[in-house]
């Protein structure tokens, strides 16, 4: 018997998300460098390869989506399926919080900074991203 896949995760000493298991949002029309480095590289989450098997298994069953990828925070996941309608139900209608410790807050910051990324930091030093 094989053995079940390894889920990737970041080794860190929190999770920055409290609890959420996963969301759906919607990536576009079509995966981008850029989505790739805000994903994976600014924010630090883990790019988990089986978004692909799920992509593979909606395209056999006629489904519209074109890609999928699957953004790790240690238990939690994005999943950022590519080629969805517009108007799908896959999109975050409000915000979604993470939780860092102050030190990573702080670099997080630096990373949006260094790519770019439009955010704002809030009166209590929070970060908004937009």
């Amino acid at each position: 018997p094989s053995s079940p896949p390894t889920i990737p995760h970041l080794p860190v000493r929190y999770e920055p998300l409290i609890s959420l298991e996963h969301v759906n949002i919607n990536a576009g029309g079509t995966w981008t460098e850029q989505l790739s480095r805000f994903w994976f590289s600014v924010m630090g989450g883990a790019d988990d390869p089986r978004g692909a098997v799920v992509c593979s298994q909606v395209q056999a069953a006629g489904g519209p989506m074109q890609g999928l990828h699957w953004a790790n925070f240690g238990l939690q996941q994005f999943h950022l399926p590519v080629g969805e309608p517009e108007d799908s139900v896959q999109v975050v209608r409000g915000e979604v919080g993470l939780a860092y410790t102050t030190e990573e807050l702080a670099a997080l910051q630096r990373r949006l900074e260094d790519a770019s990324a439009t955010h704002a930091v809030g009166a209590d030093g929070s970060l908004r991203i937009t």
